[in-house]
């Protein structure tokens, strides 16, 4: 049998076990991070060495390209961690690369990741009606590249991409929005289920615990008289209260137990109260008189035929249960033989 002080190390080793798992998860979703940013940074990386040392006549570099190296590899690597976010968003992330694709069209290839990065970041923040504070310095970085793309060339946005890009952001944006409110409309509503159902639990419970309620107010008493008996006759007690919560128990998962059930108890638990009861009393004025050691050992006799009394018992309402359990097996098993399956293990 376990000690209190074995159950506690047990405890704290389990707690230990926990936070080593803890900390060995944070490690690893710490490390798969930062791989995910090296991976980034070295496709940004080859995407802007394809795009400026390769002479592809589309990609027609702005005027002042004093800076448009760093710009594009900022670009690709700030655009590419907006759209791959920790959790991702798999509409927001579409929308993203739609915005990617047509930012070539309109001649801003150099800042085409960088816009799908921002339509995003705008999408999540709108939808989720909330901005996380890791997705911040990606929103301000990629506005700022924007920024600094506007003051090399005043010109460099045409007007249908700005349209377009805003149309996106919106459309996607309130389905976004919509999708998240039914997501929440469907938790709401499973919790409410689900707290309706606890509810419907609870109250079943409750029934059954004052259906049975004298039933534990008698073995409350059983308990605080049995302190005062000698060891054999406790053992023998111990033995009727377990038998007594598996007989309530039997009640409870089948109702047609419950008659048979509370004939019993109602005729000897009460006869086990008062003999328990009379025996403390006597034991506190003749404590060591021939008398009381008579009554105890009558006792002891009567609270042993009643504790195999409370096993048979207890046996008769288990043996109902597996009885029906075989004729359930019998006509599962007719009815498998009248559908022709199992005839073949028999030849």
């Amino acid at each position: 049998m376990p000690t209190p002080q074995s159950s506690a190390d047990h405890d704290a080793a389990q707690q230990q076990e926990q936070e080593e798992i803890s900390l060995f998860d944070s490690i690893k979703r710490f490390l798969s991070r930062v791989l995910f940013h090296i991976i980034v940074f070295v496709i940004a990386f080859t995407l802007a060495c394809v795009a400026l040392f390769t002479p592809w006549s589309f990609l027609t570099l702005p005027a002042d390209n004093n800076h448009i190296s760093s710009m594009v590899l900022l670009s690709g690597y700030i655009g590419l961690l907006a759209l791959y976010p920790p959790r991702p968003h798999r509409l927001a992330t579409w929308a993203g690369w739609l915005v990617v694709v047509l930012s070539p069209l309109a001649g801003l290839w150099a800042v085409a990741l960088s816009f799908g990065g921002l339509a995003t970041l705008l999408i999540t923040i709108i939808g989720q009606r909330k901005l996380e504070v890791s997705r911040f310095p990606l929103l301000l970085i990629a506005a700022l590249i924007i920024v600094l793309l506007f003051r090399m060339d005043a010109h460099a946005i045409p007007v249908w991409f700005g349209a377009a890009f805003f149309a996106i952001v919106l459309i996607v944006a309130f389905v976004e929005f919509w999708l998240h409110l039914r997501r929440r409309k469907a938790l709401q509503r499973q919790q409410r289920i689900v707290a309706r159902q606890q509810a419907e639990e609870q109250r079943r419970q409750n029934e059954a615990l004052a259906e049975f309620a004298e039933y534990y107010e008698q073995l409350a008493q059983i308990t605080s008289y049995k302190s005062g008996m000698t060891y054999e006759i406790q053992e023998l007690v111990s033995q009727i209260e377990e038998k007594t919560q598996a007989i309530i128990g039997c009640m409870q998962a089948d109702a047609r137990d419950v008659t048979p059930g509370k004939l019993f108890l109602n005729r000897y638990l009460p006869m086990i109260v008062k003999s328990l009861e009379r025996c403390v009393s006597l034991k506190e004025h003749n404590a060591h008189s021939t008398q009381f050691e008579e009554v105890r050992l009558l006792t002891y006799q009567g609270i042993r035929e009643m504790s195999v009394a409370f096993s048979e018992m207890h046996q008769s309402l288990l043996d109902n249960d597996i009885d029906d359990l075989r004729v359930d097996l019998k006509v599962m098993n007719q009815l498998i033989r009248s559908q022709g399956f199992g005839a073949k293990h028999d030849q």
